[in-house]
């Protein structure tokens, strides 16, 4: 009766196990959430590439938010890339820690959209050169968005407003672009 038992709770664990496929989105990370604007898909994407959303994959970019370091926060560096050891990246190699300047927030933002890349590449894109593109195009727009150059007002407008005082809070929703008259179309 015992052996039978077992074999039926290892027929019923295996039956109702779900597949998982490189283009489902991977499990909700318990981070914080990212206060770098999230891009959408430009016209020019959607249209050599239809139903294509960001992100890619579901595969999010690491949050950039609130430094948690509340002695790091006191000398200046007020936002922080959540990467490294116990989040979704650990093998993330790249700056963390982000001084209370736009650009700086830029570069902070800019680093996450590269780890992003890293992630679609290895997970969604699987050496699949038409979602390797998807990947790319999703830096190229990740990058515009978060640049201060090219979109000044949004990023000097979070910059003013997140991060006064170390993390947490962390922001609840991620900024998301503005569409601009020339980016503006049916996505």
């Amino acid at each position: 009766m015992k052996k039978s038992l077992l074999c039926l709770s290892a027929v019923l664990t295996l039956s109702v196990a779900a597949p998982s496929f490189a283009s489902e989105p991977p499990p909700k990370s318990k981070g914080p959430d990212s206060i770098c604007v999230l891009p959408s898909v430009p016209a020019s994407v959607a249209k050599k590439s239809l139903n294509t959303k960001y992100p890619v994959g579901g595969i999010k970019a690491p949050a950039v938010s609130c430094h948690d370091n509340k002695g790091k926060h006191k000398v200046g560096y007020h936002f922080k890339l959540y990467v490294g050891r116990g989040t979704d990246w650990p093998d993330a190699v790249c700056r963390v820690d982000y001084l209370n300047k736009p650009e700086e927030l830029t570069a902070a933002c800019w680093n996450a959209c590269i780890e992003q890349k890293k992630s679609c590449y290895s997970g969604f894109a699987k050496a699949n050169a038409d979602r390797e593109t998807l990947c790319d195009n999703q830096l190229l727009a990740c990058k515009e968005v978060n640049d201060l150059k090219k979109n000044p007002q949004d990023i000097k407008s979070i910059h003013k407003k997140y991060c006064n005082v170390p993390a947490p809070p962390f922001p609840q929703v991620a900024p998301v672009q503005s569409l601009h008259p020339e980016t503006s179309g049916d996505f």
